[in-house]
């Protein structure tokens, strides 16, 4: 099968290649998926780099969201088992967090439903660090002016 593979850390752009390499085998607990879309996410990125807090052993295939299929053809969302990431043909997933993808959806969007859904209960769930911003703390900006949209910038004290 064809993976796009990391050999070096490095910018995704210099150091991924295409290579011909073995289907996965599933472990304990494990299912093999044929991938039917993947979404490059941030810390796809940053695993390429070598800054993310997992650090897959060498080389391996980045992609933690897909929309796969079954053997027994069931459309499903999951979460690949590293080092055998979603930027390939096949991939392997823990079995019990597999979901089934929506029929509603065609295969790209499923995964961006886990990425969005994962990101906003890790910020909910960081713990101390973590605190809720006042909606007031934002401050619109015109579209054009040298500022984003919103800033979290307080805005300044009257006179």
């Amino acid at each position: 099968m064809q993976a796009w593979q990391v050999h070096e850390n490095g910018e995704p752009s210099e150091v991924m290649r295409l290579s011909d390499v073995e289907r996965p085998t599933p472990g304990d607990g494990q299912i093999l998926l044929r991938v039917r879309a993947a979404n490059i996410n941030f810390p796809d990125a940053l695993m390429v780099r070598g800054h993310y807090q997992v650090r897959p052993p060498l080389p391996f295939t980045p992609g933690v969201e897909i929309c796969g299929e079954t053997e027994d053809g069931r459309r499903v969302i999951a979460t690949p088992a590293l080092p055998h990431g979603g930027f390939a043909e096949y991939a392997v997933a823990d079995a019990a967090a597999v979901l089934p993808a929506p029929d509603s959806l065609d295969d790209a969007e499923p995964p961006r439903c886990t990425s969005a859904t994962r990101r906003a209960g890790s910020a909910c769930t960081a713990g101390p660090a973590w605190r809720p911003v006042r909606r007031s703390s934002c401050t619109p900006r015109r579209v054009g002016s040298a500022a984003p949209p919103y800033s979290s910038a307080r805005p300044p004290a009257p006179p």
